[in-house]
């Protein structure tokens, strides 16, 4: 399996997926293993706007149509996104990330972070893809 995570454009320390890969629906699955020195982790425990970079860099694992290739894209908005716990160093974080609808150059995408099958976050992120 092709790991998409290898596609996106950051770089450690920045770089937040372990791997990606698309499922047969459409939907993008990512992981992470929460390690105690990365970036955004205080005291043992994740900095929640880092959820927001896995999910936006979940995304971006995602073309804009199924066959086309990956395009760049911005995190423009968040909506209804609600933090249901903490995530500790050594967790392993689990992104699902669903393209809901696009039009022209936004796509909005639901997305769920989940550890341990308990739910971490949730919400829409809507991105404006860039060329």
């Amino acid at each position: 399996m092709h790991n998409l995570a290898e596609g996106i454009p950051h770089r450690p320390p920045m770089h937040w997926l372990d791997t990606a890969w698309r499922n047969a629906d459409g939907t993008i699955s990512a992981r992470r293993l929460i390690q105690p020195d990365d970036a955004f982790v205080a005291d043992g425990r994740l900095v929640r706007s880092a959820l927001l970079e896995m999910a936006a860099q979940a995304a971006a694992c995602r073309p804009v149509t199924p066959t086309g290739p990956p395009r760049r894209g911005v995190l423009a908005g968040a909506r209804d996104v609600v933090f249901h716990g903490d995530v500790r160093a050594g967790q392993t974080l689990d992104i699902h990330v669903q393209l809901t609808k696009s039009m022209g150059s936004l796509m909005l995408c639901g997305i769920t972070i989940s550890a341990d099958d308990r739910p971490i976050m949730s919400g829409n992120l809507t991105f404006a893809i860039i060329d």
